[in-house]
């Protein structure tokens, strides 16, 4: 199938005779003028013919859970300060979270925070660096995925490890819920990612518990943890555009107790981003945040009842060197969720 765009119709007809028919003759530039507006139609046409084809594809979706702050381990500890970064490329950003604890003795202390990715983790507590240990957290095993779509998130039954490739035979219903879950569920399953990044082997969601142990002094001690965590995708307007995101669990961070004055300092970097004067030619950095009601008790699987986007205070991104950068500094009323979008 083929279709046009404002493509008109013009013949030409040039006569061996040099004359037209008021017996005048024809200069020759003017038959090099019709002669180039004939090519200039056909190039027109070239340019204006395509497959119908060409963007009936369903756009690509290419989602990783999030990451989180460390869990507190108990209530005698009280946090500080964090400055928390992300120095983010095409498809990753590399983490680091730089914690300043309290402690009322010098204690033993095992600390944990999941991670979508089996990377090279460090973590380092008062300048020794920690042996970290990785396993698959626990809520993998759950019968549920959250996915969030165009603003609404829905809580999905994990499709089988023998699901078929095709999904279906037409296009589901987008109107409702449960279409838009079996529509986002078959392009997951149709993307190369799918077993290797979303899903495990053995069927299950890739989120692995990063778990390090150390001795906090009495006073305050300096918590650090570095990884890189993979970037999400997702397609708009066919392969038009794409739009990258990576959340982040803050609210393991208010189950520590939290010093009165508690900042957070958080620095955004996009890479090498591009610049055009064409809108889909140009990187945007975005950070946003989620609050949720009630709160997530340790449970990424499970849907909170109400979900609400706040902003996150701030300048806008300037440019510093090759990179886009965002800065701010929260207080207490940090979201429960980070959300940092580029594309």
């Amino acid at each position: 199938m083929t279709k046009f765009s404002g493509v008109v119709a013009v013949r030409h007809t040039i006569s061996n005779d040099p004359k037209g028919k008021n017996g005048q003759s024809i200069p020759m530039e003017d038959v090099r003028m019709m002669k180039m507006t004939l090519l200039l139609i056909l190039v027109a046409v070239s340019l204006t013919v395509e497959p119908a084809s060409a963007n009936m594809r369903l756009p690509m979706r290419y989602e990783h859970p999030p990451s989180s702050a460390i869990f507190s381990p108990e209530k005698d500890f009280s946090v500080v300060h964090e400055e928390l970064s992300f120095d983010c490329g095409e498809q990753s950003c590399d983490v680091t979270a730089i914690y300043q604890v309290l402690s009322p003795r010098s204690v033993p202390l095992k600390l944990s925070f999941i991670s979508p990715s089996r990377t090279v983790t460090e973590a380092v507590i008062n300048g020794t660096r920690s042996e970290v240990a990785v396993s698959r957290f626990a809520d993998a095993d759950k019968k549920k995925v959250s996915v969030h779509s165009d603003g609404e998130d829905y809580l999905l039954d994990r499709p089988k490890d023998d699901a078929p490739q095709a999904c279906f035979g037409e296009v589901p219903d987008l109107t409702s819920k449960l279409g838009w879950g079996e529509y986002i569920m078959c392009q997951l399953r149709k993307t190369d990612l799918y077993s290797a990044e979303f899903f495990g082997i053995d069927g299950k969601w890739r989120l692995f518990e990063y778990t390090f142990a150390g001795k906090l002094n009495e006073g305050v001690n300096i918590l650090t943890v570095r990884y890189r965590q993979p970037i999400s995708v997702k397609e708009q307007f066919g392969s038009f555009k794409k739009i990258r995101f990576l959340n982040y669990e803050l609210w393991p961070l208010k189950e520590w107790r939290l010093a009165e004055d508690f900042t957070i300092d958080l620095k955004v970097r996009l890479a090498n981003p591009r610049h055009g004067w064409l809108f889909w030619k140009r990187d945007h950095l975005l950070t946003a945040g989620h609050n949720f009601t009630p709160q997530p008790q340790n449970d990424f699987f499970r849907l909170p009842d109400e979900i609400a986007e706040v902003a996150i205070p701030g300048p806008q991104p300037v440019q510093d060197g090759d990179g886009l950068v965002f800065q701010t500094t929260m207080g207490r009323q940090f979201p429960d969720r980070l959300m940092i979008f580029t594309g």
